[in-house]
C-alpha cells in the first residue's frame, strides 16, 4: 500500500493481541519500508522515514483512554495494571466480603480466579453486573414457565444446570462489583476495562472516531478470529 501510494507510512495502525507479535511484525515491517526505499520503483527515502504504529489492542486502546479520559468521567492519571495486581485486587475483595456464598463451594483461590474472569466477561460484552441480575431474573422466569408445561414440572437436567450455574455467578456479582470499586479508588484499569472504554469512546464519541479514522486510514488486524466483542466494537 506505501509502495503504491495508497497510503503513508505513518497512517497504518497494525494491531496484535501479545506484545511479542507486536514487536515482530514491527520489526517485519521497518525491513519491508528499507527494502522499498532502496528500490527503483519505491518511495523515495524521505517517504519512508516515518514509520506505521504497530501495537497491541490493550496497549492503543489505553492510548486512546488516555487521550480522552475526561469524555469518559475518568482521570487521564488513571494507570493499566499488571494481572499480578489484579489477582491481589480480587484476593483483597473475596477475602473481607461476608454475603451469602451458599451457592459457591469453592476455595478462596478459585474464587479469585472467577471473579476475575467475570470481570474480563462483562467488560469483553460491554455489560454491567445488572445485566447479569437481569439476565438471572429472565432465566427464571422462563423456567418456571417450562415447569408448568413440563411432565410433574421437572425440568431437562441441562435447563437445571443452567440455572444452578447463573445462582453461582449472582453470587460472584458483589465481589465483582467490589473489585471495580476497589480499581476505582486506587485509579487503576485492568486489560478488560481499556478495551471497554476504548469501545464507549467509539460508540459514544464521534470526534474521536472520525479523528482515529483521518490518523489511520488502513488498520491491519493481526488474528482477526480471536477478536472479541469489545474489541470488535472498537474496531
Amino acid at each position: 500500500l506505501v509502495g503504491s501510494g495508497h497510503v503513508r507510512p505513518e497512517g497504518v495502525l497494525g494491531l496484535t493481541f501479545t506484545t511479542k507479535a507486536a514487536g515482530e511484525l514491527a520489526t517485519r515491517v521497518r525491513a519491508g519500508l528499507r527494502a522499498l526505499g532502496a528500490t527503483t520503483g519505491g518511495v523515495p527515502a524521505g517517504e519512508v522515514a516515518a514509520e506505521p504504529t504497530i501495537s497491541t489492542y490493550h496497549a492503543y486502546a489505553a492510548r486512546l483512554v488516555r487521550d480522552h479520559a475526561l469524555l469518559l468521567g475518568r482521570e487521564p492519571t488513571a494507570r493499566l495494571v499488571t494481572p499480578a495486581t489484579s489477582w491481589q485486587l480480587a484476593a483483597r475483595a473475596v477475602a473481607s466480603y461476608d454475603g451469602p456464598m451458599g451457592d459457591v463451594d469453592w476455595t478462596e483461590a478459585t474464587v479469585v480466579k472467577a471473579v476475575l474472569q467475570l470481570a474480563g466477561d462483562l467488560a469483553e460484552h460491554l455489560a454491567g453486573t445488572q445485566a447479569v441480575r437481569d439476565q438471572g431474573a429472565w432465566l427464571v422466569q422462563r423456567a418456571e414457565q417450562a415447569r408448568v408445561l413440563a411432565s410433574k414440572g421437572v425440568l431437562a437436567k441441562a435447563a437445571e444446570d443452567v440455572l444452578a450455574c447463573h445462582r453461582t455467578r449472582e453470587q460472584l456479582l458483589p465481589l465483582v462489583d467490589r473489585y471495580a470499586q476497589l480499581k476505582r479508588q486506587r485509579d487503576l484499569l485492568d486489560f478488560g476495562d481499556v478495551v471497554a472504554l476504548a469501545a464507549r469512546l467509539a460508540q459514544g464519541a464521534p470526534g474521536v472516531a472520525e479523528t482515529e479514522r483521518a490518523s489511520f486510514p488502513v488498520v491491519l488486524l493481526d488474528e482477526y478470529q480471536d477478536t472479541g466483542s469489545a474489541q470488535e466494537v472498537l474496531l
